[in-house]
């Protein structure tokens, strides 16, 4: 499996089981990420809610590119992906933060992976507010082996809920909205499914990026906007 997928699959888990009326705390290691990559199988598609999905050839009158850019904010904050870690800090503000230890656990040594316009190694950044961490994963590509936030870029953000920091919102979408609002404002998603077992989902994507939405009980959980990814020697 594609490190960038098993490093985003530990990362959905992480999320997924912090999640709860209490979270605990928890950290993220590369044994973590050992762990899903042998483990982890192909998702399993079982829920579709009889959601008809986008026509083969057929097009959107949008692009994910614009979403990311222009759409995205974090507890009311514009954020525009992609930027460097630096920039999407410096967006926030003075009291949201990463920690240098948990990217350098990740990294790997090799450039793997790339997007359109990046290729490096992946690795993730959990968010944290005022110090405590908010179980909300930032995905990065390093450009160069070392934590250097002018050379990490941020290429995707998983942060759901409603009330609580680090939530990703569009204009026009929010966590506890319901699917069928989603499909009104963004239109038939590209894929309907199960991943693991255990998150159910809607994904918009194209050639630029993608929008992983997470459904519990029939209405909108959680945001994961990204660029499409690859691994360097497709």
């Amino acid at each position: 499996m594609k490190k960038f997928l098993t490093v985003f699959t530990a990362a959905l888990m992480l999320n997924l089981s912090a999640c709860g009326s209490k979270e605990t705390e928890q950290t993220v290691t590369a044994q973590t990420v050992q762990t899903t990559q042998s483990t982890t199988t192909a998702a399993v598609t079982t829920w579709d809610a009889g959601i008809e999905t986008l026509a083969e050839g057929e097009e959107r009158d949008y692009k994910i590119e614009d979403i990311l850019k222009n759409d995205l904010t974090i507890d009311g904050i514009p954020v525009s992906i992609p930027c460097t870690l630096n920039e999407f800090l410096d967006a926030l503000g003075d009291d949201y933060s990463v920690k240098k230890s948990e990217i350098k656990d990740y990294l790997g040594g090799e450039a793997n992976t790339k997007t359109r316009d990046y290729v490096g190694d992946a690795t993730l950044a959990n968010l944290y507010y005022d110090g405590e961490i908010l179980y909300r994963q930032i995905h990065l590509l390093a450009l160069e082996q070392k934590v250097d936030y002018d050379n990490i870029i941020v290429v995707g953000y998983m942060g759901g809920g409603q009330d609580r920091k680090g939530c990703v919102r569009l204009p026009e979408l929010v966590p506890g909205d319901s699917v069928q609002k989603c499909i009104e404002v963004y239109g038939a998603p590209d894929e309907v499914g199960t991943e693991d077992k255990e998150i159910e989902y809607l994904k918009y994507k194209d050639d630029y990026g993608f929008l992983f939405i997470s459904i519990e009980n029939d209405v909108i959980y959680r945001f994961w906007p990204g660029l499409k990814s690859e691994d360097v020697d497709d």
